[in-house]
């Protein structure tokens, strides 16, 4: 729980900033595009290869699949389906969300069920830096008794 605790406290941090800088700011507005991306896993499952994709401006849906599972203990999912709020400010675009993974036999995930969190980087108006978290919130108190290293991918996309 500890180890987690300070990565959340920054999220929170970075989600409030964002929201009352935008109160203040003229908002950029988010575009609803079709964002696409190939991410590696980073630290649990490392090896892993996920493709996904995601529509919308602030609120926005998005289907990923596992193309490579390597290093998994137990079963990789083969797909995970969520749904996420992004604010955007100035090129950092941060998500919080829920995504349902179809399969959870492994050491990384021990539910279907996730939250999901993302922040990524807008390197031009078509190419991005995605790093994404999927994590079931033992961490947090939540079903405590069942594995859940979590998820962590890091990615490069295009936004269509």
């Amino acid at each position: 729980m500890l180890r987690i605790l300070p990565m959340f406290s920054l999220f929170l941090y970075l989600s409030t900033s964002i929201v009352s800088a935008g109160a203040q700011d003229e908002r950029e507005a988010a575009e609803s595009r079709m964002r696409l991306s190939l991410s590696g896993a980073a630290f649990n499952g490392a090896g892993s290869v996920l493709a996904s994709g995601r529509y919308g401006d602030g609120w926005g849906v998005r289907l990923g699949f596992w193309l490579r599972d390597s290093h998994v203990p137990g079963h990789a999912p083969h797909v995970f389906l969520g749904g996420d709020y992004l604010w955007k400010y100035s090129h950092w675009r941060y998500g919080i969300g829920l995504a349902w993974l179809d399969r959870n036999g492994n050491a990384i995930n021990g539910t279907h069920a996730n939250f999901s969190l993302s922040v990524a980087y807008d390197i031009s108006d078509r190419f991005f830096i995605e790093v994404m978290h999927f994590s079931h919130g033992s961490a947090l108190g939540i079903r405590g008794d069942i594995p859940n290293q979590g998820w962590d991918f890091i990615g490069i996309g295009v936004a269509l």
